[in-house]
């Protein structure tokens, strides 16, 4: 099959964020989240939403790999970019791991997501540290220190940290609120606290940290919405004007 043109290539995949996994990453954990504290059906709901988009983010994968091989290949060794390649490992570990393992039967295909995910690490990490390692010259600190940190960003004494990081960005600074794909690594840790404080108060016998969870699950589900409702809104936004522009022309990427 023959490559369309230039013009006929979606742009916006040439510019995609790498790491939108973490959109499966969050998902993934709340769904979780939600099934400890006996949410009917919508975990479930989740789980079937997260294969949706992990299926679409492999897709425009796949895409970018087809047409947009050298963007691609520069947001892998980018210092700041490359990293966020890992949700895809994280993603992929936290649907078949995490989902499929707990609230399906299908113990295979959460087995086969688990080996995907080694994989994928072992192919990614090891691409990236080399390609950042022999890099030349090296970025500034303020290029790698981004949003992306964020993914380890768990436990009690990060939460109150993310909400003064958020409040100085946005209230003393007035940078304007609006959607950005790196949210989703800021809902990942609210979920991913909800669990682990459910989990470690049953392996102590420590009921009474059960109250954490239940009103935690409350929170991670609220900015989940929130950041889920400002992704549609700009999908909206960009499939009403991509109705109307013509086709941009192709830019040099550099690494």
């Amino acid at each position: 099959m023959n490559s369309p043109p230039p013009e006929d290539k979606p742009s916006f995949l040439e510019d995609f964020f790498p790491g939108y996994f973490a959109l499966v990453m969050a998902t993934g954990i709340v769904s979780l989240a939600m099934h400890f504290e006996d949410f009917p059906l919508l975990p479930h709901v989740f789980l079937w939403l997260n294969v949706i988009f992990y299926v679409v983010l492999w897709g425009i994968t796949i895409l970018r790999i087809t047409w947009f091989r050298c963007a691609l290949i520069g947001d892998l060794i980018h210092h700041a970019r490359g990293v966020t390649f890992l949700t895809t490992v994280a993603g992929t570990a936290v649907l078949g791991g995490v989902q499929f393992a707990v609230l399906t039967p299908f113990i295979a295909v959460a087995a086969g997501l688990w080996m995907i995910a080694v994989l994928l690490w072992t192919i990614l990490i090891y691409t990236f540290f080399v390609a950042v390692t022999v890099a030349e010259p090296k970025p500034s600190i303020a290029v790698v220190i981004n949003g992306t940190l964020f993914f380890w960003a768990t436990g009690t004494r990060w939460i109150p940290l993310l909400v003064v990081v958020g409040f100085w960005r946005h209230v003393v600074e007035r940078v304007p609120l609006v959607y950005d794909p790196q949210y989703w690594s800021l809902v990942f840790p609210l979920g991913m606290y909800t669990v682990a404080t459910f989990m470690f108060a049953n392996a102590t016998g420590m009921p009474f940290l059960l109250i954490i969870p239940r009103m935690a699950v409350y929170i991670a589900m609220l900015v989940w919405f929130i950041t889920f409702s400002g992704m549609l809104l700009k999908l909206g936004n960009f499939c009403s004007a991509s109705g109307r522009q013509k086709p941009r022309p192709r830019r040099e990427r550099i690494g």
